[in-house]
């Protein structure tokens, strides 16, 4: 698939978040709720990647994997009359990266997030998973004090939480 990302021209940091998602969904199907380096090793040689030029998806999957239980009450708040456990776990495991790319990476405009998590859904996911991912995110960004499309200053991101106070 590596192959096939940059065939399309997508960029490495796109190809990264793909890695990523696709290790993310190994970590559900087989449980696993840490980082494992040895794990990743081998996810990478299985698709013939290069897990030197995949430190961006390495990053991405030690965040969200250490903040899984702050990232799903986030889901679970606003995916109404969805539990966790109903969503195709490629959706859930998109939505946790995208989430954490929100809350925790302060070098990424919000709808750039939102645009490659849509992207992602489209890629990997079926033909609904976009429009159901979108409005997660949506609903979700607001949680977030940051710019839309800029870069937010460092100081500039914080988390608003649901009783109107914020961190």
């Amino acid at each position: 698939m590596h192959a096939e990302i940059r065939e399309r021209g997508a960029s490495a940091r796109h190809a990264n978040r793909i890695a990523a998602v696709q290790f993310l969904y190994l970590c559900v199907q087989r449980e696993e709720k840490a980082f494992s380096p040895e794990l990743f090793s081998d996810f990478c040689q299985m698709l013939a990647y290069a897990p030197a030029n995949f430190p961006f998806a390495r990053e991405l999957i030690q965040g969200v994997l250490g903040q899984i239980p702050f990232i799903d009450g986030q889901i679970a708040s606003q995916a109404i009359h969805w539990k966790l456990s109903r969503m195709a776990k490629v959706d859930l495991c998109i939505l946790r990266l995208a989430l954490y790319e929100l809350f925790f990476s302060e070098n990424i405009p919000t709808l750039v997030i939102i645009d490659e998590a849509i992207e992602i859904a489209k890629a990997l996911s079926s033909s609904e998973s976009g429009c159901f991912i979108n409005g997660l995110l949506d609903r979700l960004k607001d949680r977030v004090e940051r710019p839309l499309r800029q870069v937010p200053a460092k100081a500039s991101i914080r988390l608003v939480l649901p009783c109107g106070n914020a961190q």
